[in-house]
């Protein structure tokens, strides 16, 4: 049965942009059947996130004119065999649960820590203040919408937010993780350890709740934040290619 294009619009960016735009990271039905689809439709975007592993399909999107826009590793940290984590405290910050209160300095450091940030602002083609939207109307979601986020651990200083990582409890067969949404520390406060103490109490939470892990997606090229995952002791999971491919 082949695909129908309906399956794949993404009405939220169709909307932000002012155009069609589909998002596919399937083309097991064939991917000529259903760019032709698109074509048909007036879709003038298609974006596919693909396992990095899978270079044989990465070569046939980028035969067709798709483009690389960003890579992601996704890293996994296992909450059933946890080795006790150092501790969260410092004197520097205080690490605290998000209060509603907190919602517009949390939206500032989104602002100000994702401008020109990850694969739509990496699109030259696409407007880079729609781009910078994304992350501010995320940012808002998070805060604000319980389907975006179940859990938000934020840092403070000097009663001023400081830093952010959200997480949103997921299902896998029985078992039930925790995965990784927004997160960011405001430039001026990025050599404190903010980050990785964020992290630590969010796995904290997570075990106490009972849950068997808790995964984080990452760019690759955004060293400071894997190096942070892998001091806390998460490990590689897998990694996947965005990329995005105008009609």
């Amino acid at each position: 049965m082949s695909a129908n294009f309906r399956d794949f619009l993404s009405p939220l960016d169709s909307v932000r942009f002012g155009f069609g735009v589909a998002k596919v990271d399937d083309f097991a039905s064939g991917i000529d059947p259903l760019l032709d689809q698109f074509r048909a439709n007036s879709i003038k975007l298609v974006i596919s996130r693909i396992p990095s592993a899978d270079i044989s399909l990465l070569n046939e999107l980028e035969d067709r004119g798709f483009r690389i826009k960003d890579t992601q590793l996704t890293y996994r940290y296992s909450l059933t065999s946890r080795i006790d984590q150092p501790s969260i405290d410092s004197k520097d910050f205080r690490v605290r649960k998000f209060e509603p209160d907190d919602t517009d300095a949390l939206v500032r450091v989104a602002q100000e820590s994702f401008s020109g940030y990850g694969h739509y602002a990496a699109d030259t083609k696409l407007d880079p203040v729609k781009c910078a939207e994304i992350y501010e109307d995320w940012a808002q979601n998070t805060c604000r919408d319980p389907k975006v986020a179940d859990q938000i651990v934020v840092a403070e200083r000097d009663g001023a937010l400081i830093g952010y990582l959200s997480f949103k409890i997921k299902s896998a067969g029985k078992e039930k993780y925790g995965a990784g949404g927004m997160g960011a520390v405001s430039n001026e406060h990025r050599s404190l350890g903010v980050f990785s103490a964020i992290v630590r109490a969010g796995l904290k939470w997570g075990q106490e709740i009972g849950l068997a892990w808790e995964e984080h997606n990452v760019i690759s090229a955004n060293f400071p934040v894997n190096h942070s995952f892998i001091r806390c002791g998460f490990k590689p999971s897998h990694s996947v290619v965005t990329l995005h491919g105008w009609l």
